[in-house]
């Protein structure tokens, strides 16, 4: 296991936190992450989660989806369509 410079291990020759795939297994399955993080196996994600389990990582925890998921997901829902808005927007005096 290889360490970053912040002491999280890394999946062995990718610079990909063990402690970031098994948060992404609470809500994504191997087949995603994989698709996700195109170097990884399925081998490497599935022992990430073993390894987490075995070492939980303390502190600040790491986000339960992708930002490719999560850019996908605003994107399904329209947060990026280039449309001009139906009336104008302007500035308010807040009390």
């Amino acid at each position: 296991m290889e360490a970053d410079d912040g002491g999280d291990p890394l999946i062995e020759g990718t610079t990909i936190p063990v402690h970031m795939v098994a948060a992404l297994a609470r809500t994504q399955s191997i087949a995603e992450i994989v698709a996700d993080f195109p170097s990884l196996t399925p081998e490497q994600a599935e022992s990430a989660i073993e390894y987490a389990k075995a070492y939980p990582k303390r502190g600040r925890p790491y986000p339960a989806r992708s930002l490719k998921r999560a850019l996908a997901e605003l994107a399904d829902l329209g947060a990026f369509d280039d449309k001009a808005p139906t009336t104008e927007v302007v500035p308010r005096r807040i009390p």
